[in-house]
Parts: C-alpha cells; sequence; structure tokens
C-alpha cells in the first residue's frame, strides 16, 4: 500500500535508534554481527506455541562488499540543485553518495540484482527498510507469538516527499521457502516477516528487492518497544484521526499482557501503548471487520499524527 506525505524522511532520522544506525551505516569500520533472534518461530503458519522472546535487537548495517570491477547501468542518484542548501540537504547528502556507492557494489557483485531493482523507479530516490517486531495475540489461533512488519520509506530527492510502502506480514515469501529448501512441498507457504528471521538483512532485501523493485539501501530492525518509549520520550502523545469506532482484543507488550481495550471515532491522542495497540491488535467483530481498520491502513493513521 502506498501512501505519499512530506517530511517524514527528517522526523525519521532524528528517532533516537535510527539515526545512530544510519550513522553506523556510513562508517565503513563498522561491521557488528548480524542478530539472530525467534528461534524458535517455525518456517510457515501462525506458532501457536509461546515463542522465546529475546533482548531488543540493535540495528546492524549490510557488510562492506568487495566490487568485482564491471560495468554498471544503475541511476545517478543527484539530488536537483538548490539555491540555498537547508541543513537537512546537507546531512543527507551524505545517505544519497552512501547509497549510490551501495547499489554499484550490489550491482558488480550479485548478478541477481539488476533483475530484482527498477532503474527508473530507483532514480532519484533513496530507500530505508524499516523492519519492526514483536508479540500478537491472535485469538482463538494463537495465544502469543511473534510476528514483524515491513515498511518502506523511499525518499524522492528531488521532489522532496517521501514515499511509505507497508507490506502485511501474511504476504507469501518464494525467497524464503527456497532459503529454507521446502518450495513446492505441501504446506510450504512462509510469510515474508520470516526472512530476516531465516536470513538476516541480506535475505530480507533481497526479499523486498523482489516484491517491490527498489533498492533497499538502508535496513533498521528493531523491536515495538522502541516505537512505545519513542513516542512516550518525544511526543508524550501522538494525536490521531480514528476512522470508526473499534474495540480490540486483549494484546502483549515487552511479556506483558494488556487487557482489551475500545478506541472512540475521532480525534483522539494515543500514549505509547496505545500506539502500539492501535497498529496491532485484532479488532473485535462479529463478521469481517471495514477495510478502514486493516492494519497497514492503522500504520499509516499513526505515521500521519506522529509526522
Amino acid at each position: 500500500m502506498l501512501h505519499r506525505t512530506t517530511g517524514i524522511i527528517l522526523r525519521a532520522l532524528v528517532w533516537g535508534g535510527i539515526i545512530g544506525f544510519l550513522t553506523a551505516c556510513l562508517n565503513p569500520s563498522v561491521t557488528p554481527t548480524p542478530p539472530l533472534f525467534i528461534a524458535a518461530l517455525t518456517a510457515t503458519s501462525e506458532v501457536t506455541s509461546t515463542p522465546t522472546i529475546v533482548p531488543t535487537l540493535t540495528a546492524t548495517p549490510l557488510p562492506t562488499l568487495t566490487p568485482t570491477p564491471t560495468a554498471t547501468l544503475l541511476p545517478t542518484l543527484t539530488p536537483t540543485p538548490k539555491v540555498e542548501a537547508s541543513l537537512f540537504d546537507v546531512l543527507f547528502q551524505s545517505f544519497v553518495n552512501e547509497a549510490q556507492k551501495r547499489r554499484e557494489q550490489r550491482a558488480k557483485n550479485d548478478p541477481d540484482y539488476a533483475r530484482r531493482v527498477n532503474n527508473a523507479l530507483n532514480a532519484n530516490r533513496v530507500n530505508i527498510l524499516l523492519f519492526g517486531y514483536g508479540e500478537t495475540h491472535e485469538p482463538p489461533v494463537t495465544e502469543r507469538a511473534i510476528i514483524g512488519s515491513h515498511t518502506i520509506i523511499s525518499f524522492d530527492t528531488r521532489q522532496r516527499v517521501a514515499d511509505i510502502i507497508s507490506i502485511t506480514h501474511d504476504t507469501r515469501a518464494p525467497e524464503v521457502e527456497r532459503k529454507l529448501g521446502i518450495a513446492g512441498k505441501p504446506k510450504s507457504a512462509t510469510r515474508i516477516d520470516q526472512a530476516f528471521i531465516f536470513g538476516g538483512f541480506d535475505l530480507q532485501r533481497q526479499t523486498l528487492e523482489n516484491a517491490t523493485g527498489l533498492s533497499i539501501d538502508f535496513q533498521i530492525a528493531f523491536d515495538d518497544v522502541v516505537i512505545k518509549d519513542f513516542v512516550d520520550s518525544v511526543y508524550g502523545s501522538v494525536e490521531v484521526q480514528v476512522p470508526q469506532t473499534f474495540e480490540v482484543h486483549p494484546f502483549y507488550l515487552n511479556g506483558k499482557k494488556y487487557p482489551a481495550g475500545k478506541f472512540p471515532q475521532g480525534l483522539q491522542k494515543l500514549n505509547g501503548t496505545q500506539v502500539i495497540q492501535f497498529i496491532k491488535t485484532v479488532p473485535i467483530a462479529e463478521r469481517a471487520y471495514d477495510v478502514s481498520l486493516e492494519h497497514n491502513l492503522r500504520k499509516y493513521i499513526i505515521f500521519s499524527g506522529i509526522t
């Protein structure tokens, strides 16, 4: 689902955990080990047993590749010259330069890279993938499990706007099935949020590039608690427009089960815990709930409130 909004990159870059990660991305001496987590998850449908909850991850940059000199046809990321550059322009140019360098390295070292990404689509764009993960409660199927959610912030350096692409975690990922050696077998369907679990940043980038045609220049993985703490410490509360009144099931956050809740229609102020509840919980409904209450739309409402 594609949504256009202005100024979100500037807000996103000042998030406490994100700015530190992106700085590390530009430092070639930083080569931390990619994190491993959620070993208790299976490769197929929702987990019905209680998974092992591990400590919050620190976002990790992709390893530096040693390029083999070959020709590349990648688009050049050069923002439109401005008469008077802002502080944002000056700071963000470093990310533009780094993104271009990484694309050139991947084109030289990964023969499938040119097939996965679309040159015209990526021209004058820098793409940042956010992978948030945490606990879910989806009765009656699942009492407590771990799921993830992908959001791509694609910043157009010429128009100075950002597109937000959200992908539901139930999207099937053939790349993960091939990684696990179960492709084509009965009950082999595997969710896209499993890409990071079973293949880290490399498999996650390949999977999302295949799905969107966008070059994933930077990646950040974080626990839901990061969002809660960010809202509470930076904003105190987020003001959002709730499309319609709805009730939600209980939910888990950082190992604690919170009771069912209700969100009245109209303008509401939500604290950090309520933001997680608004995004992740399952609406209580006698029949299929309205499309305005889909998880991706509720996530976009929160993004709009933050920006």
